[in-house]
Parts: structure tokens; sequence; C-alpha cells
């Protein structure tokens, strides 16, 4: 009896909770329905994910983490309380958690758990919390089901204002949700084929994701090397409508899974990881966020550590070489930094082209071997560059078109070598390319930069010679230029290159001059937000979640709230509140609510009415731009007058023509209307929002609100302390409470610790997932990182996986862990 008796509890609580699954991944599809107004694909669209998390499991984890960041069309609903990226994880939850029903039906049994057969080394794929770490666990979910109540208390009445950012209550669900669905869908992650084994490439195809965002954003407002407008990009993140570090995190948590797996990982999943890498260095870098800067660099000393520490028996030849690539990775550094600042992007290209020939050339056994074939080389590439300097004189760009050929030249010799032609010739070749390629660069340089550019050129050029030559002259090279070992060295050098150029320009400068002022901002900005915390009870359990923003408007001493807004009923008119700033605002300090037009280009000048009041005169901002999130670019602005009568009156405008550049046909510049409001201190209302173009044709939709904040988004370009508390535990204690924050600190330390030490650190995954979890809370001590939703879904989900990785008896007793990394 007590045999069945513990079957039965066995069987009940996964039932249980594969039913409260099922039941809460179709409450979120449906609340995207009615908050989002999806169109019928989007809708249709969730059918063949669903599909595929039924029949592979195995690859959930890899559709949800690649989609989870740019899936989300905020900007374009207004919906930020259950969005996109909420009905992709609802779908998967429901046809993870019907597995798991149909998983104790006998006769269907036998065909899932044919699915399910995993080789012996994936042990290391599935997790195992124990007693301390299933504590944590527990006590992560407390403290956020206590914050969620707190600050869901009292629950707001159920209108159109509920779902206004930042309006009411209901804020606690949005920040609450993301911590508690990753910690509710902790279980499922066993309850797959392979486990955990799409973590890692769920991570890097996330930050892929990200990185073409970045991209897209940059080609589209600013340029790929334009390091000095003051443009911080945003990319896929909505949630930086009010400024914060929701990008910054999420590169941070997956960052290190492209470099790691960049340099451990094969075949295809290599290579994505190695571009990815780039990528996702690039998108930090056009961040300018000076802490985002140091996490990253305390992210590659943990991965450096991690490499160190473990052999990888499948590359001996990269760990015996390690320091000649050091010094040749050294080499290379040295010349960018001198000859970047005067030969510019030009230079840097022709120097890179350098670097990879002296790289394989002094890597490759006896390519310039006899002495005599250097000399020949030389002398045959001195007389083509003879010939380029006569070309020159018919065109200005015939010295590029020369660098990139005499580096083609290189590879091509090296790549045509089949025994076609003697091997003397092609050494012949390959070293007249290379030394071709070198004086080329000079060249380059002096052609660029006049001849404060040639000499630092030559000197890098030489530097990187006298290595090539160092290692040719010896029986054995210094380094073998294979696959395994250019592919890591070639990722350092280009992600070298990009922060030479960051760091060469003005902009960044001054950003890292400006350290001491900042900080002390931000600890002036410290100290208002503790003040929030009034009494004792609101020190153990907090404000609760989502209260910061709300809590700092009414109660923070000097507060410079840039304004807000809310949806109201009255007399069954419907009508957008604007609240004034409290102090006087600049163009980009103006809180907006906006709305991304339906046609383009538009055809101007357009004009629109609406109805306003308010209490005393005041003044309306009203614009069109073309704007991705917060940073308006090419605009068309007027302003109108509002009487203070605090009567409603219908009001006319119109837009001057203005250039709305749509830019290449690569761009993504989405036209914006926008409408916030200009005075000081002061409400305005309005509704039925009109705007026609020139040809008589109607741009916005919802602009009497009949449908509450449907196609209406916020934003506050410049103004972002209000809305955040810029230091990860200190929005926990005042959300979460001491007793919050404590098990946060618990978890995250008992992480951290578990990953660097004991079994656990022995698991494929440590390494990366250690880094990503450092890189992540020096960045929070900065910025308050978890108060985005899609980024506290990742950062716990991370936690949870920390918390429950290790390996099997059987693994550990033979310290084995190859195979693991064989299996990814």
């Amino acid at each position: 009896m007590r045999a069945q008796s513990n079957s039965s509890r066995s069987v009940f609580i996964p039932v249980l909770y594969a039913l409260l699954t099922v039941m809460l991944g179709a409450a979120m599809i449906a609340l995207w329905i009615k908050l989002s107004h999806p169109s019928s694909w989007m809708i249709a669209a969730l059918l063949p994910i669903m599909t595929i998390g039924f029949l592979r499991p195995c690859l959930w984890l890899v559709i949800l983490l690649a989609l989870l960041p740019v899936i989300d069309r905020t900007p374009i609903t207004g919906n930020g309380y259950v969005t996109e990226s909420d009905a992709l994880l609802g779908g998967l939850m429901i046809v993870l958690a019907l597995r798991m029903l149909l998983h104790f039906q006998p006769r269907l049994r036998t065909w899932l758990d044919g699915s399910e057969v995993a080789a012996p080394e994936s042990a290391f794929m599935y997790l195992r919390w124990r007693v301390g770490p299933l504590l944590a666990i527990f006590l992560l979910a407390l403290s956020y089901v206590i914050a969620l109540w707190r600050g869901l208390m009292p629950i707001p009445a159920l209108d159109a204002n509920a779902t206004v950012l930042f309006g009411s209550n209901m804020e606690a669900l949005r920040i609450a949700r993301g911590p508690l669905l990753a910690l509710w869908c902790l279980p499922l992650l066993n309850r797959t084929n392979r486990g955990i084994s799409g973590f890692a490439p769920g991570a890097i195809f996330a930050l892929l994701g990200i990185g073409m965002a970045v991209l897209s954003e940059r080609l589209s407002f600013t340029d790929l090397t334009d390091f000095t407008s003051d443009y911080r990009t945003t990319g896929p993140f909505w949630e930086m409508h009010v400024g914060g570090a929701a990008l910054d995190g999420a590169l941070l948590l997956t960052l290190p899974f492209a470099l790691w797996f960049s340099l451990r990982g094969k075949g295809a999943m290599k290579a994505i990881a190695a571009l990815t890498s780039l990528l996702g260095i690039y998108a930090v870098l056009v961040g300018f966020t000076r802490s985002t800067y140091l996490a990253v660099m305390l992210e590659l000393v943990a991965l450096g550590l991690c490499a160190l520490r473990r052999k990888n028996p499948q590359q001996p030849g990269m760990q015996s070489n390690s320091f000649p690539m050091m010094i040749f990775f050294a080499a290379a550094i040295v010349g960018m930094m001198w000859a970047f600042p005067t030969s510019g992007y030009r230079g840097m290209l022709a120097l890179l082209g350098f670097i990879a020939c002296a790289w394989v050339a002094g890597g490759s056994e006896g390519l310039a071997k006899p002495w005599s074939i250097n000399v020949l080389g030389l002398a045959v590439a001195a007389s083509l560059c003879v010939l380029g300097i006569a070309a020159e004189h018919i065109s200005n760009k015939a010295i590029y078109m020369e660098s990139a050929t005499a580096t083609g030249l290189f590879f091509i010799a090296l790549w045509y070598d089949k025994g076609i032609i003697s091997k003397a010739v092609v050494q012949l070749i390959a070293m007249t390319a290379l030394a071709w390629c070198g004086i080329t660069a000079v060249r380059l340089a002096n052609h660029w930069g006049g001849a404060n550019a040639r000499m630092p050129m030559l000197i890098a050029i030489l530097m990187l010679s006298a290595l090539v030559l160092a290692s040719q002259r010896r029986k054995r090279t210094l380094w073998q230029a294979t696959g395994r070992n250019s592919v890591p060295l070639a990722i350092a050098i280009a992600c070298a290159a990009m922060i030479v150029a960051v760091f060469s320009n003005y902009y960044i400068g001054q950003r890292f001059a400006t350290v001491a002022v900042d900080m002390k901002d931000r600890e002036s900005h410290w100290r208002d937000s503790f003040s929030l915390i009034q009494t004792t009870e609101e020190a153990l359990l907090g404000l609760g979640a989502g209260q910061f923003p709300i809590a700092f408007h009414w109660s923070a001493a000097n507060s410079e709230l840039p304004g807000d807004f809310h949806i109201f009923t009255e007399n069954g008119t419907r009508f957008l509140a604007l609240g004034g700033p409290r102090h006087l605002l600049g163009f980009g300090e103006i809180f907006r609510v906006s709305q991304r037009l339906k046609n383009d280009p538009l055809i101007l000048p357009a004009g629109g009415r609406l109805k306003a009041r308010a209490k005393r005169p005041t003044t309306l901002h009203l614009e069109i731009c073309r704007k991705h999130l917060i940073y308006a670019n090419d605009c068309t602005i007027t302003e109108l007058g509002v009487p203070g009568d605090d009567r409603w009156h219908d009001l006319d405008w119109k837009f001057p023509k203005a250039p709305l550049l749509a830019g290449p046909w690569y761009a993504n510049r989405p036209l914006v209307f926008s409408i916030g409001a200009a005075g000081q201190a002061i409400r305005i209302d309005a509704t039925d929002i009109q705007l026609t173009d020139a040809g008589g044709w109607p741009q916005l939709d919802n602009g009497d609100f009949a449908r509450g904040v449907w196609r209406w988004f916020p934003s506050s370009d410049r103004d972002h302390l209000p809305w955040h508390a810029k230091n990860m535990f200190l929005h926990l204690l005042i959300e979460n409470g001491a007793l919050g924050l404590l098990a946060v600190l618990i978890a995250l330390s008992g992480s951290i610790v578990r990953l660097a030490t004991g079994f656990a650190a022995r698991h494929p995954l440590a390494p990366p997932l250690l880094a990503s979890l450092v890189g992540f809370t020096v960045a929070g001590m900065f910025d308050s990182v978890v108060d985005a939703p899609r980024v506290g879904f990742m950062f716990f989900l991370w936690l949870g996986i920390a918390l429950g990785v290790g390996t099997s008896s059987k693994h550990r007793a033979s310290g084995h862990t190859g195979s693991a990394t064989k299996s990814q």
C-alpha cells in the first residue's frame, strides 16, 4: 500500500504541474491576442513553432532563446505587458506540458520515449538540483511572489489605464513575470530530449539576433564606423524606451557562449559562434557603456582562466603554440594602435590584410625557405610597386585596389598549390605577395595620412615581418597556421581592431573623462532611490515589483520626472492625460507618446486636429521623426497652444515641409508621430487625435483611445534616472526588500562558487555560464539590469541552470569531460 501511495504521489505532482503549465501558457497567448490585436498570420505562426517543439523537444530552448530578444513588436502595438515573446513561451510551455501528460499514457509512452533515448555522455546535459540549490530556487520564487503581491495590491481597476506602462500597479505583473516564468520553466529542462543541450546554441543564436538588430540600427541611423556621434544603440530591446541596460545585460549573458564555442566548438557551430562573437563585440562597443566594457573584460579573464585550467585533447597544437600566438597577437595590437590614429580605417584594413598574410606565412613550414626566395620576392614586389605608383597617376583609387590584389594573390597562391606548378614558384609568388602587401600598406598610409602616417605603419609592418622571419628561420615554425589556431586568433584580432577604432575617437575619450562627475551624479541618485524605503516592513519585504518608478515619481526628493501619461474615461469620452515635467526640458528630454505611421514615405505637408484641454495655458509639442526608439532623426516639428480654461477645444495644426529621408534601400527608418507636454508641471488632456498627409490619407490608429493604449508607445529619450535605480542590488532591495535581495545573493554566489569549483566546474557549459554571471553581476553594480522582463527571464534561467549543472556519478569517478565536449 505504501509503495502504491508513493507511486501515485510521484505521478500526481508532475501531472498537476503539466496541467497548470498548459493553463498558464494558454492564458499568456489569450492575453497577447487581447492586448496586441495580432493579425491572423501572426497567430498562425505559433502553430509550426509549437509543432516543432512537440516533435523535437530538444529544440525548444534553441527556438525560445533565439527568438526571445527579437520577436517583440511593442513599439508598434503599444502593448508591453504580454508580448510576442510571452506568447512564444506560452506556446512552447503548452506543447512540452502536453508531452508530459501523454508520457503517462501507456500506449503513447513507448513512442514518446523513443525520442528520449540519449547517449551516456548526455548525462552532462541534465540538471540535478540538490537540497541547497533547491532551497535557493525556492527562496527566489518566494521573494518574487511576495514582491508581486505587494506590488499588485490593491489590484487596480482593469480598465484602459491598467495596461499603460508605469501607469498602475499592474506594473508588478510586468516586472515579476520574467523571473517567475524562468523559475517555473526549470522542470521542463529535464523533461526534454538531451536536456539542456540546446542551451548553448540558443544563447549563441540569441546573440546573433541581437547583433544583427544592432547592425541594422547602426546602418539605418548612423554608420558602422561612426564612433563619434552621441547615438547610443538600443537594438531589439523596447524596454530601453526610458533608458536602462537591457541590451547590455543580454549581451553579457550571451557573449561568453559565442566566444567559448568559437574556441572549443566544431564544424558549423564553430563558424557561427565566431561570426556571432564579432557581432557581439561590435554591439558592446557601440553601446558606449563603460561598465559593460569592464564587465566584458572580466568575462574574458574568466574564460581565459577556465581555458588554462582545462586541457582540450582535440586541440593540442593550440596549447603548445599559445605563447608564440600571444606574441604575434600582441605585436598585431601594437601595430594597429600605432597605425590607426594616423592611417584611419583604410590603413587599418590594409594592415589587417598584411597581418593575415604574415600569420599564414610564419606558420607554414618551408614557405620562406630558402633565403633566396625572400630576396627575389622582395625585388619582384618592389617592381610591382613601381607599376602601382604609375597607376596612381591615372586614378587615386588604384592604391586600394593594389592592396586588395596583393592580399588576395597571397592566399590564391597557397590555395592553388595543387602540384601543377613547382613548389618553388608557389613560394616565390606567396612571398612576393607578402612583401607587396606590406609595402602597399605603407604607401596607402602615406596616401591617406601623409608623412605622419608613413612611419607608424612602416614600424608595424617591420615588426610583424621580423616575427615571420624569426619563425621561418627555425627548423619548426613558432606557430602552426591551422584552422583551429587561426579562427580564435582571427576573432581576437578583429575584436582588437574594433576596440582600437572605438577607443581612438574623441567621443569615447570624453565618456571616460567624465567618469568622476557621472559617478557623483549616480551616487546622488542612489541616495534618492534609497530614501524611498520608509518603514521596516518595506526594508524587509520591499515596495513591491515594478514600484520603483511609481514611488520615485511621488516620493523621491528633487525628482526630475520628465512627464508621464495615463488614459482616463469621463462622461463617455476616453482621453490621453499627459503629465507635464517638473523642470524645463530641452528637445531631447520631452516625454513623448508615439505611434508609428501607416504610410512611408509621407506626403508633406501633413496636418491634423485633436481635442485638448488644460487648467492653465500651456503648449503641446508635436513632431514626425525618423526614429528607431529613443533618438529622433530628421524631424518636422510644430507646437500647439492649449488654452487654460479647462474646457475641450478643437485644435488644428500643420507640419512644415522637411526632408524625412528614408535612407538607403537597406535602411529601416520608421516614421513616428509623437506628442508631448512642453509646459512645466501642467497636465494636458487630448483625444480624437487625427493626422493626414497632403493627399488626405489618415495616418493614425486609435486616435480616440477606444482600444486603450493600443498602438501608442511612450518614451523618454534622454532623461532616464527617474525610471531606474541604476544598481541591480539597490533595485532588488527597494522592490523585493532585504529578504528578496538576500535570496538573489545566495543564488548568485552559490552559482558562481559551483561553477568555479567542484564537480560542476567540469561541466562543458561551466566556463561560459560562469563568465556570463560574473559579467552580468559587474554590470548590475551600475545599472538595474533586471527591470526588463526578457532580460530578467534570461538571468533567472541562467541562475537555475547554474544551480543544477553537474556530472553524473559515473563521469565523476572517471573524471571524464571529453565526451561531453564531443556531444556539443
